[in-house]
């Protein structure tokens, strides 16, 4: 084709371009229908033009200029108005790039393509579908990683100035902020040097502009309801009245949770189905003095308040350990050595045993049987109280005292045992809900619910002693020698029961007088005035005594003075008695009876 003015150019009527062309023209000036269909590109179109080319404008400040707009379009779309793509900027300034079709605009560089803004309006960058499934969602950035950058250009930037921000608007009833998420410098950048907080701020409701709710300080701590999170707390929820975190759990017939701190006391609560922390339940909390308290808000006894536990009815404590370990509770007053287990109770489940220590050192144990130890981990009878030399077991009133003499006492010293009453009272044994024996607190034993002291056995005893002869008078030069001397006694209350046996090898009276007697008794007798109550038998052997038929020797206990001793006498029938005559030297007296005693 011959070169042409562009007004030589004209171009096809609609629909008769051919598919594929660019840009398709006719040359009027060729008479063959051949040579008129031109088919250029509008780069080859423009090559040989010196200068700008303006449509619709003799002003063209570049390469090409257009008064209007510019539509793209293709036989499918159609090039209707409404139609195809169209490049347009009004006289207002408003460029628009608008995509007439119900399809996506797709944006490319280095022949690859970048972004795409699909039919329903949604930005679609590094990616050509949605992965989305829900509506509403108007940008989706896709990559190895999915990384937004905001970038702030200040070369300066210092405490508390944003760096960047997301923020969201709201055109009901006013234009108005609703929320934002802002980067905020948390000290003055520099190189290397950029300490950074995030907030995030929401409108309450019955406000205008968004309040912080949240921040993410440059040490990585959360704030909640603050802007001052402690330092060393890795989240930090604050308010003006109660604060609370809570737990819920998400369907009905679900138990709801919560952590609720009120005026000084950490509260955890829990409940069904509740949807405030209010409409929950108090199951435990730390008051403000950091006592734990546990079914109640009120503290036990001052001097164990330090965990309380509480219910409206049974109430306990479980200690699970495992079938064949301990469970124990330990009493410490250190942190090392014997002064972390001072005192303990323990229960081995080895061997089903509860212990009770003090002093670091086991005290008691109830065996698996219910037997009970004290002082010994060997226990073969119900109660056993063990010491290495001396044990007790003391009963004790608030009368009695209870000093180590006060009371009554179950006592056993080496290889003794004691029954001891330390108290001015009596000791009372019974069987079958009767009383049986009584000891009265001055001695003496009654039988049987005998109360009454005066008919208490007093004593009892048994021993030998050795029985002497002499005159009641004057002894004089009497001499008296034995071969055997024996006495035995049994003494019950008052009451002397005695056996005696005197052989002699030599009697002489000498100068001595008064009648034979025998002394050296165990007992003082009771002074009567010259006899005493007695009774017995008196035999003589080899004896020089009246040989008158009628004479009974026989004897009485009589004290006199400073001397007690045994009369022997020679009873007769007419009620007489006599001295008996002197022994031979190889005399024997054998006597047997009872006295009453002092």
């Amino acid at each position: 084709m011959a070169d042409r003015k562009i007004t030589d150019l004209t171009a096809l009527a609609a629909g008769s371009q051919a598919t594929g062309d660019l840009l398709t023209i006719v040359d009027v000036s060729e008479s063959a229908a051949a040579d008129k269909n031109k088919k250029i590109t509008v780069e080859s179109l423009f090559k040989g033009i010196p200068g700008n080319v303006g449509i619709g404008t003799a002003t063209a400040g570049r390469t090409l200029s257009v008064d209007g707009s510019i539509q793209v379009s293709n036989s499918t779309s159609g090039f209707g108005l409404g139609e195809g793509f169209e490049i347009l900027h009004e006289s207002s300034g408003a460029t628009y790039l608008l995509n007439r079709e119900n399809a996506e605009t797709r944006f490319y560089t280095n022949n690859t393509e970048r972004m795409r803004i699909d039919s329903s309006g949604r930005v679609l960058i590094g990616t050509t579908s949605s992965v989305s499934s829900g509506g509403g969602d108007l940008l989706e950035v896709a990559s190895g990683v999915g990384n937004i950058l905001i970038t702030s250009t200040n070369s300066t930037r210092v405490a508390d100035q944003a760096c960047g921000q997301l923020r969201f608007w709201g055109k009901a009833g006013a234009n108005e902020e609703l929320a934002k998420i802002a980067a905020v410098a948390d000290g003055t950048h520099g190189a290397g040097d950029k300490p950074t907080r995030l907030t995030f701020s929401v409108t309450a409701d019955g406000a205008s502009s968004p309040t912080e709710r949240m921040r993410i300080t440059q040490s990585g701590t959360i704030g909640m309801g603050t802007d001052e999170p402690m330092a060393d707390a890795r989240l930090t929820l604050a308010g003006v009245n109660d604060v609370a975190l809570g737990f819920k759990r998400s369907g009905s017939g679900k138990f709801d949770n919560a952590i609720h701190c009120d005026g000084g006391s950490m509260i955890f609560k829990g409940g069904l189905n509740a949807n405030t922390v209010s409409g929950l339940y108090e199951r435990m909390r730390i008051n403000s003095a950091g006592r734990l308290l546990i079914g109640t808000t009120t503290e036990g006894a001052a001097d164990a308040d330090n965990l309380t536990i509480a219910d409206s009815g049974n109430c306990g404590m479980t200690i699970r350990s495992g079938a064949s370990n301990n469970g124990g509770i330990f009493f410490s007053d250190g942190t090392s050595g014997v002064a972390e287990y001072q005192g303990t109770i323990l229960y081995d489940h080895s061997g089903n045993n509860m212990r009770f220590q003090t002093g670091a050192t086991e005290r008691m144990r109830i065996d698996s049987s219910g037997n009970v130890g004290i002082g010994t981990s060997t226990i073969n009878r119900p109660l056993v109280v063990y010491g290495n030399s001396f044990s007790a077991v003391s009963l004790n009133t608030s009368s009695s005292g209870t000093a180590a003499a006060d009371g009554v006492q179950l006592q056993i010293s080496g290889s003794n045992g004691y029954l001891w009453n330390y108290e001015n009272g009596k000791l009372i044994f019974g069987t079958n809900n009767a009383e049986r024996v009584r000891i009265q607190s001055a001695g003496g034993i009654s039988f049987n619910g005998d109360t009454a002291a005066a008919n208490a056995l007093s004593d009892y005893e048994e021993g030998t002693f050795t029985p002497t002869m002499d005159v009641s008078g004057i002894s004089g030069t009497l001499s008296v020698s034995y071969s055997s001397q024996n006495g035995r006694y049994i003494k019950v209350g008052r009451t002397v029961f005695f056996t005696i046996d005197i052989r002699l090898s030599n009697f002489s009276r000498g100068t001595g007088t008064g009648g034979i007697v025998v002394g050296s008794l165990p007992y003082v007798p009771v002074n009567t005035g010259n006899f005493a109550r007695s009774n017995g038998f008196a035999h003589l052997y080899n004896w020089n005594y009246s040989s008158t038929a009628a004479d009974i020797p026989l004897f009485s206990i009589r004290q006199t003075g400073s001397q007690s001793f045994m009369d022997i006498r020679n009873h007769r029938l007419n009620n007489t008695d006599t001295d008996v005559n002197d022994p031979d030297n190889d005399s024997m007296i054998f006597l047997t009876g009872t006295y009453e005693t002092v």
